[in-house]
C-alpha cells in the first residue's frame, strides 16, 4: 500500500492516527520493501539487514 497513514486514517473515518496504526500490523517483508523503495530514492545503493 503506497497511500500515507494519515489518509488511510481518514478514509476509515478515524479521529485519531493511533486508533488506525493500533490495527496494522507491519510485516518484516512489507518494512524491508519500504526500505528498499526509500533507500532507492534517496540514491543510496544497498541496504543491510
Amino acid at each position: 500500500m503506497r497511500e500515507s497513514l494519515p489518509m488511510i486514517v481518514r478514509h476509515l473515518g478515524h479521529n485519531k492516527v493511533q486508533t488506525t496504526d493500533r490495527y496494522s500490523h507491519l510485516t518484516r517483508d512489507s518494512v524491508k520493501t519500504a526500505s528498499k523503495r526509500i533507500a532507492v530514492c534517496l540514491g543510496i545503493r544497498s541496504v543491510s539487514r
